[in-house]
């Protein structure tokens, strides 16, 4: 367990503040922090974001992206990402929900959504 949080801190670039409290930390470090909880786990079946980057600086959030993809292909888990970013769920999906109005009216690969969009 030590060497999966050593390596998710490293991932996350969290390895300086591992033994502070989340509480004296900024927004964007909570975020941080909160996503590596998740992340850390290996007893779970499914992961679930909500709004994982929205409060990360642009810079960290571009290689958080790639980090997570790369991670769900090494551990091959459920991931559900919940964004209104269009990018972020083009880029990281494998399969895309789109809803309107608490109402499912798209799902599809990236893909599929960008060649015929129904909504």
């Amino acid at each position: 367990m030590k060497q999966r949080v050593q390596e998710i801190a490293n991932m996350l670039e969290l390895r300086d503040v591992l033994g502070n409290r989340a509480s004296g930390l900024t927004a964007d470090g909570k975020q941080k922090i909160s996503l590596g909880r998740g992340l850390v786990r290996s007893d779970v079946n499914v992961i679930m974001f909500d709004e994982p980057l929205t409060v990360i600086d642009p810079h960290l959030k571009w290689q958080l992206r790639s980090k997570l993809k790369e991670l769900h292909q090494q551990v091959r888990a459920t991931m559900i990402y919940v964004t209104h970013d269009q990018t972020e769920a083009l880029t990281f999906a494998d399969h895309v929900v789109v809803m309107h109005d608490g109402q499912v009216v798209q799902i599809g690969t990236p893909v599929e959504l960008l060649d015929k969009p129904k909504h």
